[in-house]
This record gives structure tokens, sequence and C-alpha cells, in this order.
């Protein structure tokens, strides 16, 4: 059934105002009039307490189908207009990632070949391997082919000296212990003079040793290959006894094939 306006004057249930009779919709029931809008804001249903009046309202329905096929347009041509912009947001951002990515980091070239040499331990600062200072780094990018002309080389300042020599080893000794290799830097003539008990003699001596203060060290003469020096040395055994201002005089010689200088007698 189609509720029609009736020409009765009245209040509207839904807001309480007064109904213009020529629009007034009535519950096809108990008559109670509504404004059209109210009617269909109640689903199209009475709202008087223990009424079941119900029914749609004349050109609700069409309106209704209207109202449908307007959101329906709206919604479709919104999600166009988001695609849109989506497929143009994502060509812009790989035009841009080609066009101003920053370029990979260069790698450091460095030579092919190096000049390795054999030092005893840390060495002291005056007989630290230098390095030439490079040319500067060039930016290689992935297309670039860069053959390096100007390669840095190992250079040598000089040889250890005498005197940090024996700094180094009486450090080491206490310190380090690396009794094999520090045996390897005494000549066989020193070994068999300075520790007649040999290898076991060497590391009994220098394994009952805590620590070493060295008081002074005094090169006497140099060569090339060959050196003389005096040391002043204090022992603290690891039985408590000190060996204060020990003093000892040692020949050195200058060994090509281990780079360092080895005690001689």
């Amino acid at each position: 059934m189609q509720v029609k306006a009736k020409n009765k004057l009245g209040t509207c249930a839904i807001c309480s105002r007064q109904i213009d009779p020529t629009t007034a919709i009535h519950c096809p029931i108990c008559g109670q009039p509504y404004h059209s809008a109210c009617w269909s804001y109640n689903h199209n249903k009475c709202a008087v307490l223990g009424c079941t009046g119900q029914t749609a309202i004349e050109g609700s329905e069409v309106q209704g189908k209207q109202n449908h096929i307007r959101i329906l347009v709206w919604g479709i041509t919104l999600m166009a207009v988001a695609m849109a912009c989506a497929i143009i947001g994502l060509a812009g951002g790989i035009f841009l990632r080609g066009s101003f990515a920053s370029p990979k980091a260069s790698p450091i070239i460095f030579p092919s070949q190096t000049t390795a040499l054999t030092m005893p331990y840390s060495l002291p600062a005056t007989s630290l391997v230098q390095f030439a200072t490079p040319t500067a780094r060039m930016m290689i990018y992935p297309t670039d082919t860069i053959i390096p002309t100007n390669i840095p080389q190992l250079t040598e300042i000089h040889i250890l000296k005498p005197d940090d020599f024996i700094h180094w080893y009486f450090n080491a000794v206490w310190q380090d212990r690396d009794y094999e290799y520090l045996w390897s830097l005494s000549t066989p003539s020193f070994q068999a003079n300075a520790s007649p008990g040999g290898y076991k003699e060497f590391t009994t001596w220098w394994g009952s040793v805590n620590r070493i203060d060295i008081l002074s060290v005094t090169v006497i003469n140099q060569s090339s290959t060959t050196a003389s020096v005096t040391i002043e040395v204090t022992f603290y055994l690891n039985d408590g006894r000190i060996l204060s201002h020990k003093k000892y005089s040692y020949n050195l010689i200058y060994s090509s094939e281990k780079q360092s200088w080895m005690f001689d007698y």
C-alpha cells in the first residue's frame, strides 16, 4: 500500500514540529502525521508506541534507487581517480629515482702487490713502516673503467736502531714471552756462551722473571751491520727477589734474513 498525504494539520511524531497538511505523511493504521523526511528517517515505520503501521512513501523507492545509482557512480569515479593518482605517482617516483639517485660509493684501490716486512712484535715508533701518500681517490661509477697509475708502494724509513731493539727485546721477554722466537734472535755462539744449558736454561731463567725495568741503553758504536751496546736493568723475580741496577754489554749483528738485530758473541 502507498501512503498518501492527508489534509490534516498535526505535529510530527519524530521532530515534534508542525506539519504542512499538503505534504504530511500519515500512518496507514493510526493516522499519525509525519514529515516525509522524518517518515523515511524512521525506515517508513510509525513511531507511535504499539502501532505497527509501515509502508513506503510514493516515489521513495524510485528516489532510493536514484540515490543508490548516484552513490555507485561517485564510488566508481573516486576509485578511478585514486588509481590514476597512484599510477602517476609511481611513474614520477621511478623517473626521479633514475635522475637523482646517488652514485654508489667508490671502492678503494689497493696496490696489487705489497712488500711484507717481518718485524718483531710491537716495534717502537722509530721503526714503523710508512706508506707513501696515495693519490686522491676517484669516484668510480658502474660504467667506468679505471686503470690505476700511481699505486702507493711500501717504503721503509730505516731499520730498527740497536737501542730500540734492546728496549723491545727486554720488554717482549716478560710481556709476550714468545721464547722460541726470542731464542732465535741469538747467534749459535751467543747461545752457547750465555746459556750453556741450551734452550731449556734460557726458558727457565726468563720464566723466573716477573718484570723488568730498563733504566738505560747506550750505543757504544754502530756500523751498518754491527753494534755494541750497554744496558742497565732491574729484574723483579717471581720469588720476590729484586736484582737492582744490573749492567750488561752486548754485541749485536744485523740479520737481513730476519730483518732484525741479533745478539752475537
